[in-house]
């Protein structure tokens, strides 16, 4: 998904961050960049949040 996204739009770069949503919470906490953020559990999302 991240590079059919990156071809269509010329100049952006997807980064993927995978772990543990606490983990990665704590992460945004303490300054982590982020423009959107999706959380979910065992195959399917539960939260999305645009930061």
């Amino acid at each position: 998904m991240a590079q059919s996204f990156e071809a269509q739009h010329p100049g952006s770069k997807i980064h993927l961050n995978f772990g543990a949503s606490g983990a990665l919470l704590q992460q945004m906490s303490k300054g982590a960049t982020r423009r959107c953020v999706r959380l979910g559990r065992k195959g399917r999302w539960s939260r999305q949040a645009r930061v």
